[in-house]
């Protein structure tokens, strides 16, 4: 016989015939008369008995009594014993790739070859060297070494460990090796609570490589945005009474009477849900007053209320009463339904497709706005009178 190939870019096994010629395939079989059936085009021998009718395509048990199966470990010391479509695709899955098939006219009252196993007994084992081994990764030049297992839990890592490679090559990775060492968090099980923890930008880019990688989210991404006394599109317009700290993530003003507000420095995404939460971390002793909305891009008096001139939509406490308010006065008093103290957790959803704006009260649903905010360019807004202390909470799973 004339040696053939039908090799792929990445060969899946190979299927050697009773001749000792080999052929490389992409795809592995999913049944034992599919495997028969492609030796059969490359092998007389397999065509002949086929045709003698002896042998029954559709039967796997008929298909056994005439050939004999085996696959092939690594270093090809051990044959497996394939009896089964079951046993085919227990061999591909545990298989390290690309791995060998041999196919052959069964002798009549031959024994199994010494060295070979079962199926199971080969699954077994291979998973024994799995739960041994380690893959060393060089991500951007930095190296990581990780369980087998782990890397495997990454599709597109996955998917590099089956192409033929020197094996003492490392898999490069082109990658910001702390943002992908989150991804390999999450591949050994970290949770949400892990993720949530991290610094906006480092989360965000984590995520983009975790999805890319093909590896499920644990979080999905929320609005992340940190304080600004500058309007984030009028850099002219400029608060400079405000007094933030925490990487600008907790505001108030010191002892100073006066109202001024403070801004988020990303517009609010103007599809989809967007929640943050406002936590009351000090009610001042000069004043309480407070208000947590939204105001729009147009809105400039920093030197007051948020709500002022009909631009922003809050909540918030004023003279010891919580109220809800647009266009500089109140259109709703809450004190009862919405009670602030130091510790409460205000959280602010906007659902920019349908244009409503809903206010959490420690994680619980409490009430909306009934302007319709839809089609407005919004940033988040804080106001504060004195010495009223706030603190952002971005980047937060919408409730709803």
């Amino acid at each position: 016989h004339s040696s053939f190939s039908r090799m792929a870019a990445s060969p899946e096994w190979k299927l050697r015939l009773p001749s000792g010629q080999e052929a490389s395939y992409s795809e592995a079989p999913k049944s034992m008369r599919e495997l028969v059936l492609i030796g059969a085009v490359h092998c007389e021998r397999i065509a002949t008995c086929l045709k003698a009718g002896a042998t029954s395509v559709a039967d796997p048990a008929s298909l056994t009594s005439s050939f004999s199966v085996f696959g092939l470990d690594e270093g090809e010391d051990t044959k497996v014993s394939i009896v089964s479509d079951e046993d085919i695709r227990c061999y591909f899955g545990a298989a390290v790739r690309p791995c060998t098939v041999v196919l052959d006219l069964r002798a009549e009252g031959a024994a199994h070859p010494a060295g070979t196993v079962s199926i199971r007994e080969f699954v077994a084992a291979q998973e024994l060297v799995k739960a041994q081994e380690t893959v060393e990764l060089n991500v951007s030049g930095k190296t990581r070494e990780v369980h087998r297992m782990t890397a495997e839990r990454i599709p597109l890592i996955s998917a590099m460990l089956r192409f033929p490679r020197d094996g003492y090559t490392p898999l490069f990775i082109d990658a910001n090796p702390k943002a992908f060492d989150v991804v390999l968090e999450l591949a050994r099980g970290r949770s949400r609570m892990y993720v949530d923890s991290l610094e906006p930008s480092l989360k965000a880019l984590a995520c983009e490589y975790a999805e890319y990688c093909g590896l499920p989210l644990v979080v999905v991404l929320g609005f992340d945005f940190l304080l600004t006394a500058t309007h984030p599109t009028n850099e002219a317009v400029i608060n400079t009474f405000s007094f933030m700290s925490q990487a600008d993530t907790v505001y108030t003003t010191g002892v100073r009477p006066q109202w001024n507000t403070v801004f988020g420095s990303a517009q609010i995404p103007q599809t989809g849900l967007s929640y943050w939460e406002v936590e009351v971390s000090k009610l001042g002793p000069t004043s309480k007053d407070f208000l947590v909305g939204v105001v729009t891009s147009t809105f400039t008096q920093v030197g007051g209320e948020l709500d002022a001139s009909g631009y922003g939509y809050a909540v918030g406490l004023i003279s010891n009463a919580v109220c809800l308010r647009a266009g500089g006065q109140a259109v709703a008093t809450l004190s009862d339904s919405f009670p602030i103290t130091e510790g409460t957790r205000i959280g602010i959803l906007v659902d920019s497709e349908r244009g409503s704006l809903m206010f959490f009260h420690n994680g619980e649903f409490k009430l909306s706005h009934t302007t319709s905010i839809k089609g407005h360019a919004l940033f988040p807004a804080l106001s504060v009178c004195a010495d009223t202390v706030l603190t952002i909470k971005t980047g937060l799973v919408p409730p709803l």
